[in-house]
């Protein structure tokens, strides 16, 4: 007969292994059903001109120089440190496919801001929205629907004097795109 330590030292040992193949088990169970940071963003924030872009897509070079300015917000961080900008489309790539954590909204706002892109200028975003510019960006002075457009905004801050000024305003905002640090604030005047 086993003398009580030994049953006691078998108990302990049969339910710590027990224990650690079930732990196990829930981790690689609960792995396979968490939610990717990709599929958040497409079940809560998706849009209709946003898109997760490939590590060798041509904007790239476009979102970097948006990335240095020092009005940029949202920049990932590593191990302490912010992103370099050459790393951008790489953290991206990984970023979007690593598992969601509700208490970590830091790295689902720097895939919002830097990896789910709209890529459209002003003038292509206003199109998709069904909105059209008041008139050519380009052309006479005398083109009337500036002017009515003019007698519309007038008043209102921003800096545009008259028809011709806003002509020229709209003109250089049309081919912002909407990935750029002012869009947010730009974007709803080049749109009104």
């Amino acid at each position: 007969m086993a003398s009580p330590l030994v049953k006691n030292a078998l108990i302990f040992g049969i339910s710590g292994a027990a224990g650690a193949a079930s732990f196990s088990i829930w981790r690689v169970l609960t792995k396979s059903f968490s939610v990717s940071i990709r599929d958040k963003i497409l079940s809560s924030y998706k849009d209709d001109f946003s898109k997760f872009l490939p590590a060798g897509d041509r904007y790239w070079g476009d979102i970097k120089k948006e990335y240095e300015k020092s009005d940029a917000v949202n920049r990932p961080i590593r191990n302490g440190k912010v992103i370099d900008k050459e790393d951008l489309p790489y953290w991206c790539a990984w970023a979007v496919d690593s598992p969601f954590r509700e208490k970590d909204y830091s790295k689902l706002d720097s895939v919002l801001r830097w990896c789910y892109i709209n890529t459209n200028s002003f003038r292509s975003q206003a199109a998709a929205l069904k909105k059209e510019l008041h008139g050519s960006t380009t052309g006479t002075d005398n083109d009337s629907s500036w002017k009515t457009a003019w007698e519309s905004v007038k008043g209102h801050e921003g800096g545009v004097t008259d028809a011709n000024a806003l002509q020229k305003w709209c003109s250089e905002k049309s081919t912002i795109t909407m990935f750029s640090n002012e869009a947010k604030s730009v974007f709803r005047k080049f749109e009104g």
